[in-house]
């Protein structure tokens, strides 16, 4: 049982790994073609990066991840998710596997909050080099 005292909780057991590399980070990007995308980089596991992402409404131009797998579920939202140029739809619970080099692409019709799980970050958190390319 804890309890709350002011800003801390106490009588909890300390975290220990492999939980002390959690740290969540939160940064708005806005792509070359000014879609803005909400990631929540939630930790660095041994399965991989895990980071919420959210679309708000518009379309998402297809791009691709020339190094990065990924594994997307919906949370939240409903679209249209383009995988090599077939559309499908989605809504919660919908889970999608996006390998490295498959184009891809969003027409989000509600905000949509989706979890990925990434071999490999798409941002690269040393250089700040994105693994995300348009066609040309």
């Amino acid at each position: 049982m804890s309890d709350i005292e002011g800003d801390r909780i106490t009588g909890l057991v300390p975290i220990k790994a492999p939980f002390d590399f959690l740290v969540p980070v939160h940064e708005t990007i806005v792509t070359e073609k000014g879609e803005r995308v909400e990631l929540f980089r939630l930790g660095t596991c041994q399965d991989g990066v895990h980071e919420a992402l959210g679309f708000y409404p518009g379309k998402y131009e297809q791009h691709v991840h020339h190094r990065a797998n990924s594994v997307f579920r919906i949370s939240y939202g409903i679209g249209m998710i383009v995988l090599d140029g077939v559309v499908e739809s989605y809504k919660v619970g919908d889970v999608f596997e996006v390998p490295a080099g498959m184009w891809h692409g969003f027409e989000v019709q509600t905000p949509t909050m989706l979890l990925a799980t990434l071999d490999r970050p798409i941002k690269d958190p040393k250089t700040g080099e994105f693994d995300f390319h348009y066609r040309k």
